[in-house]
């Protein structure tokens, strides 16, 4: 084989090696993954979400397709573990599979600046679990270690994270529940969150059973009190023994009695395009929006005056990644355009998730 580099459109350049030479950065391959003279935020992107026939393929088809699915599943720092991966292979794949967010809290303690990441990472891995937990600013104990298991990888989302290593941290009445728990949530975190006479155990185990993208029982607790606060201002908390069953139709009542008193409240009028079942959703009704707000971690909820207007209208996207999808109306016409396009925090989408919601769009209008 030729040691001349292969180069793309773009200036990049695939070595024979299989490393990546891009300007004055070079990535070196599996199982190094080293980069000189620094990283590059949107190449490891690019890396991570290459498929074959893709300009970056031969650089990420050495990476060992058990380790690339972990990286590609993980909510946050993919490439940080591929990274401590490829500084010990067999001691990295048993700590990232049994303990996903012990190894996601000691991928993001790598300083963005360290200049040997590859030794940071096997020095991290040299330890027991337990000095791993003193690594990352934890109590040693057996018992975080345990809590830590309980947490699977598609929850380990960053908020959810900084907020599981606080509550270990500074300690919690509830902590005790979930050493009976055999898995934990994301719900599960953003409870414990919450001020404890919010939290009782029946609604910490009905958590365990929420999906990875959204926390169910923690905004129904948050709703319920925000109403309880707007209709008694100052009362005591008097649902701290009721399940989340229960306490899902004390949230339905209150919000009835909302509607018949604040018109704000009621139905948004019809969308000006349909969705398409379990990929785009309209969002139809004031608590759809500030769900939407609540579960993307933007404000969906600004935007309620001009939806009512007929200005805007805001859809859910569930499509390749989840992402919050404004169209606005142009002047007085029936056209409609995309207003914005936000994955969670509102952060950018992948140019392939606005690709496609600009061809929904484009077909719903030509139709």
């Amino acid at each position: 084989m030729s040691d001349e580099p292969f180069t793309f459109d773009g200036g990049i350049s695939i070595t024979s090696d299989g490393s990546i030479l891009d300007g004055y950065t070079r990535i070196r391959a599996w199982p190094y993954l080293r980069f000189t003279p620094q990283r590059t935020l949107a190449l490891t992107r690019e890396i991570l979400c290459a498929q074959p026939g893709d300009r970056l393929w031969p650089f990420t088809s050495r990476i060992p397709k058990s380790m690339l699915e972990i990286a590609r599943t993980a909510p946050t720092n993919g490439w940080e573990l591929l990274e401590m991966a490829a500084a010990s292979p067999e001691r990295a794949a048993e700590l990232i599979r049994q303990c996903p967010a012990l190894a996601l809290l000691i991928a993001r303690s790598c300083a963005s600046n360290c200049e040997d990441r590859s030794a940071f990472y096997a020095r991290a891995l040299d330890l027991t679990w337990r000095q791993m937990l003193g690594h990352v600013g934890l109590p040693s104990k057996p018992s975080n270690v345990r809590l830590l298991k309980k947490l699977p990888l598609l929850h380990c989302r960053e908020e959810t994270l900084e907020n599981l290593a606080c509550i270990i941290r500074q300690g919690h009445p509830h902590l005790r529940t979930l050493s009976h728990l055999r898995q934990i949530s994301r719900d599960t975190v953003a409870l414990l969150s919450m001020p404890p006479r919010l939290v009782n155990s029946h609604l910490l185990i009905a958590s365990t059973k929420s999906p990875y993208d959204a926390t169910p029982i923690t905004w129904c607790v948050e709703t319920v009190a925000w109403l309880t606060e707007i209709e008694t201002p100052g009362r005591e908390w008097p649902y701290g023994q009721l399940d989340a069953e229960k306490l899902a139709r004390v949230e339905e009542r209150l919000r009835k009695r909302l509607v018949e008193e604040e018109p704000h409240f009621a139905p948004f009028p019809p969308p000006p395009l349909r969705g398409l079942p379990g990929v785009i959703t309209p969002l139809q009704t004031y608590w759809d929006v500030v769900t939407e707000g609540h579960q993307q971690n933007n404000c969906a909820s600004l935007f309620v005056d001009e939806i009512v207007a007929g200005d805007c209208y805001l859809y859910s996207v569930t499509t390749g990644e989840r992402a919050t999808l404004l169209l606005r109306r142009v002047g007085e016409s029936n056209i409609w355009v995309i207003g914005d396009l936000k994955a969670e925090g509102n952060k950018a989408v992948t140019p392939s998730t606005q690709w496609w919601a600009e061809e929904w769009l484009r077909k719903e209008q030509r139709n």
